[in-house]
Order: structure tokens, then sequence, then C-alpha cells
């Protein structure tokens, strides 16, 4: 093919999600670097008005496709600014354990488990792997599995990753990611993840998701008044640990749950 160059195609609700976290972000903590970063970003914007970016899901032919993702983005972008408001937030989490509690009452042991973060290399197969094993511990049945939001298969996790998550006992070192498509959506009774941005991706890749999902931030001691659990990729093992010991307490509380509502008994912790 005679391409144009240098013509590239860019998925604009992906730009427009990370706009509205980098904005987001700093606005709560003003730093300078944050503030560069933003800068950045909205000088990135130059290249639409001079059209050597095209947005890869619109046509004019077809415009269907664009019309549904901003649909999808504007659905979603109340509920990730909510989850930065404190009261709004605290409503969201009550409701949020609530719903969690009433699938554990309403699904008995067998339960299937996914556990999904963006790139399934840092967050969510150290909590998929600690889940699987604390479950075992705590004899409760439930499958976990695991995948990205990201289409990026096959990869490894940091080593960063891998030397934090040796002090919680799991070995990342053999670990490669897994994108969700290579996931039978329809075989899980419920998605477990970290951030209103992934829920607001699996959507664009799953666009029925047939079961319930939960933020496990909502369960976790929170860093900043937001229900995520920030993604600790390119970050220092200080910052990995610290983000293991977030998904480690949520995960035990997460099992008090399940156990509760199993008759099981309860973690000490």
């Amino acid at each position: 093919l005679d391409y144009k160059v240098p013509v590239y195609g860019r998925n604009l609700v992906n730009d427009l999600n990370s706009l509205t976290e980098r904005t987001v972000t700093t606005l709560s903590k003003p730093t300078r670097a944050r503030v560069r970063d933003l800068a950045t970003s909205l000088g990135g914007y130059w290249r639409y008005a001079g059209q050597l970016d095209k947005l890869d899901t619109y046509d004019q032919d077809d415009a269907r496709p664009h019309r549904k993702d901003m649909q999808l983005f504007k659905k979603n972008l109340n509920a990730r600014i909510a989850s930065r408001i404190p009261p709004l937030l605290r409503a969201q989490t009550r409701q949020e354990v609530q719903d969690l509690e009433r699938f554990f009452s309403q699904n008995g042991p067998g339960v299937r488990i996914a556990v999904l973060c963006r790139g399934n290399i840092c967050r969510s197969p150290f909590a998929a792997y600690l889940l699987e094993q604390r479950a075992q511990q705590r004899r409760l049945d439930m499958e976990v599995v695991q995948a990205g939001t990201l289409p990026r298969g096959k990869r490894p996790s940091p080593a960063n990753a891998v030397e934090a998550a040796q002090a919680f006992g799991i070995d990342l070192e053999p670990h490669r990611s897994t994108h969700i498509s290579a996931l039978d959506v329809s075989e899980i009774d419920l998605i477990v993840h970290f951030d209103p941005l992934i829920e607001q991706e699996l959507h664009r890749v799953v666009r029925e998701v047939p079961c319930p999902i939960f933020n496990l931030a909502h369960l976790a001691p929170r860093e900043s008044a937001a229900a995520v659990i920030e993604d600790p990729v390119g970050q220092s093992v200080a910052v990995f640990t610290q983000t293991y010991r977030q998904i480690d307490i949520a995960l035990d509380r997460f099992l008090d749950k399940a156990a509760f509502a199993w008759q099981q008994p309860a973690s000490a912790a």
C-alpha cells in the first residue's frame, strides 16, 4: 500500500481517557511534572487540526462506531470523576460493597472470577495469583482468571514487579500477559478491577458484559481521595510494594465478604 506519511491513526476515546486522567490528577496534585505532562498532552492535539492524525473509528460513510464510542465515553466520564469526589465516592463505595455482598449471597462456592487491569503485567497478575492462593488457604472455592484491556499479549511483568511480589509470596517471573479477548466472558461470574478507566476500556472490547463488575479499590486503604489502585508500571520497587500492600488488604476484605456469605471462618485481618 502507498501509505500517506506522516499521517497516523489515533483512538480519540483513549486520548480523551488519558487527558481526563491527567487533568484530574493535575488538579488534585499540582506538581510541576504533572502540569508539564498535561501541557504536552494538550499540545499534541494540533495534529488533529492539521489532519496529520486520523480517527481510527470515524468514517463519513459509517459514523456509528465513532458515535457508539463517544456515548460510552460520556457514560463512564461521570463515574470516573465521581470516584475522585469524597462525598460521591463514599456513596459509590457503599453501593459497590453492598452489590458485592449481594453477589456472594446469591452465588455460592465455585464462582469464576476474572481480575483485570490494563496491561496484565503489574496489578492483575499479582492480585489474581494472591487471590487464588488466599482462597485456597481459607478453603473458599473460587476459580480465578486474569487479563488486560490493552491488546498487548505475552509480555512479562517488570523486574520491579517481580521483586516486590516476592515479599508477598507471589512469583511473577513466569507470568505472561493475556488480552481480555482470550477469555470467554460468558463463563465469568464476577469481574474485579482497580480503576474506572479499566471498566470503560472493558466495555469498548466487550460491548455487553454479562456479569457484575467490582472495583477492588473500594476495599483498599486509600492513598488519595479516589477509588483507584494506581498502576505502578515504571515506578520503583517501593511503589510496587505499596500498591501490592493495598491489593493485599483489599483482597482479604474481599474474601471476608465471601466467607461471611458462605459461612466460612473470616480472616483475622
